[in-house]
C-alpha cells in the first residue's frame, strides 16, 4: 500500500451501516403486512445489530413460526475449537417472494451440507437451522456472532417458516435464482439431520 494512499475506513463502515439501516427500513412494512396476513403464530426475531457509527441498534427484521415440532430431537449442534460442526440434513424446502412466486424449491427432499462454503445458502438458512447459541468450554458461541433463531435449532421432523429482509437472503452463487433486494419467505421440513 502506498504511504500516500488514504483509505477512509470510517466512511466505508458508516456507508455500510447506512445501507443496512436503509434496507431494513424500506422492507419492514411489506414484511409486517405479510406476517399479519399469512402467519398464524409469528415470533419476532429480537436479535439486535449494533450500528455504532449511526448510534443505534436495529433488529435483523425477521419473523418466523414453528409449523411442527421435531419428531426426533436427539441431534446436538456442536462447536469445536475451529468452528461449528457442520450438519448434513435431508429436507424439503421452498423459497418464495411475498407475492407467493416460488423462486427455489426441493419438493422431494434432497441432502444438504449447511455451511458458508456452500455458495447456494444464505445467512437465513444458518439462522434458521442453528440454535441461538452452543456451549463450548464454558462459553456460549453464536453462529455469525448473532445466533440462530431458536433455542435448540431445527431437528428431524421440524417444519419451520421464516420471512427475511434481503440482507440475509443473498447468496454467493452466480447461478442463484434468489432475487435481489426483496424480502423472501422460506419454508423448511427437516426429514433427517446428522
Amino acid at each position: 500500500m502506498d504511504k500516500g494512499e488514504d483509505i477512509d475506513y470510517e466512511g466505508q463502515i458508516l456507508a455500510q451501516e447506512r445501507s443496512i439501516d436503509s434496507v431494513l427500513n424500506s422492507q419492514r412494512s411489506a414484511i409486517q403486512a405479510y406476517v399479519a396476513a399469512e402467519f398464524t403464530n409469528p415470533v419476532t426475531d429480537t436479535t439486535s445489530i449494533n450500528l455504532t457509527r449511526l448510534g443505534k441498534k436495529v433488529t435483523r427484521g425477521m419473523y418466523y413460526e414453528v409449523l411442527s415440532e421435531p419428531t426426533n430431537s436427539t441431534y446436538e449442534y456442536k462447536y469445536s475449537g475451529s468452528g461449528f460442526v457442520v450438519p448434513t440434513v435431508k429436507l424439503k424446502y421452498t423459497v418464495s417472494t411475498l407475492s407467493k412466486t416460488v423462486v427455489q424449491s426441493d419438493a422431494t427432499g434432497g441432502t444438504y451440507t449447511l455451511n458458508y462454503n456452500n455458495a447456494a445458502f444464505s445467512s437465513v438458512w444458518l439462522y434458521s437451522f442453528y440454535p441461538y447459541s452452543i456451549s463450548y468450554n464454558g462459553n456460549q458461541v453464536k453462529i455469525d456472532q448473532l445466533g440462530g433463531l431458536t433455542k435448540d435449532g431445527l431437528k428431524t421432523g421440524s417444519k419451520f417458516r421464516i420471512i427475511s429482509p434481503s440482507l440475509w437472503t443473498e447468496t454467493n452463487s452466480s447461478s442463484s435464482t434468489i432475487p435481489a433486494n426483496q424480502p423472501l419467505v422460506y419454508e423448511f421440513e427437516v426429514l433427517s439431520i446428522e
